[in-house]
This record gives C-alpha cells, sequence and structure tokens, in this order.
C-alpha cells in the first residue's frame, strides 16, 4: 500500500467552490456596471438627438421669421408636414409625427410688442409622447410689411 503524505500541496473543493462563488459575484457586479453605462449612453444620445432636431425646427422657424408674415409660415409648416393642432388669433400650436419623434410648435403672440412672437419647440419620443425629451424658446419678430418679399426693419427709435 501507499503511504499517504499529510504533506501534499492543493486546494480542496471547498476552497475551489468558494473561489468561484467570489468570482462569480464580483463579475455579476462589472455586468451590472457596464448595463446601466449601456443604458446611459443610449438615453444621452436621444437627449442629444432630440436637442439635434429641436435647435433644427428653431432655426427653421427663425428663416420663416424673416422671410414671411405669420400665416405664410403656418402654411409652410404644413407643407412641411405638421398639422394644426389649435388655432386662435393669438397662439399656433402644430404637431409633426416623424419616424423617431413627435414636434410640437407653439406660438404665442406677445400683446405688448408688435408682431412679436414667443416661440416653443418640444420634442418627445414618438413611443412616449408624455415624456419631452428637448425643449426650446426662444421670441422673433415676425415680418412687419412685405416689400418685394422681403420684410422690412425694425426702426430703432
Amino acid at each position: 500500500m501507499r503511504n499517504i503524505s499529510q504533506q501534499e500541496s492543493g486546494f480542496t473543493l471547498i476552497e475551489m467552490l468558494a473561489s468561484i462563488t467570489i468570482l462569480s459575484i464580483i463579475s455579476f457586479g462589472f455586468i451590472a456596471l457596464f448595463v446601466h453605462a449601456s443604458k446611459t449612453t443610449q438615453t444621452s444620445g436621444d437627449i442629444i438627438h432630440a436637442d439635434y432636431v429641436a435647435q433644427t425646427e428653431m432655426e427653421k422657424l427663425y428663416q420663416y421669421s424673416t422671410e414671411s408674415s405669420v400665416q405664410d409660415t403656418i402654411s409652410l409648416l404644413e407643407s412641411d408636414g405638421y398639422q394644426l393642432l389649435n388655432n386662435t388669433e393669438m397662439t399656433y400650436q402644430l404637431g409633426k409625427s416623424t419616424e423617431n419623434d413627435y414636434i410640437r410648435l407653439k406660438m404665442v403672440k406677445d400683446q405688448s410688442v408688435t408682431d412679436f412672437w414667443m416661440v416653443s419647440v418640444q420634442v418627445f419620443n414618438n413611443q412616449n409622447e408624455s415624456t419631452i425629451q428637448a425643449t426650446l424658446e426662444a421670441g422673433y419678430v415676425w415680418c412687419i410689411e412685405r416689400f418685394d418679399h422681403a420684410c422690412s426693419k425694425i426702426s430703432e427709435g
């Protein structure tokens, strides 16, 4: 028979199971961290996209304010896919669905300044129109008069 010595080195089954368990717990922590980072990156990308869409629409409205009347601007927006949601003498609300977004424009006339309109652009996730992803607001003076398709400038004075 063979003599079993007490000095053999190696890991026991319990030590191996304990080390695998500890490594698994640590690994799951890192996996959760990577999943959270991925979701955060996706959310940031969605917000940046919504900001870009809102800025593009706001620049379009600024361009319209320098070249056309408010009524012509509404017509141009409708030809661009917007639907008139609400219309009063002092307020216009329009909405447009794109592949990924829902865009809502609101134009409110300021009574205290001639032809001054407060404009708001809101961008929603197309799947959930209750959560605003981006909002921009600005005030524009629309064309006062039209001379040869150019708006007159407001005189300082």
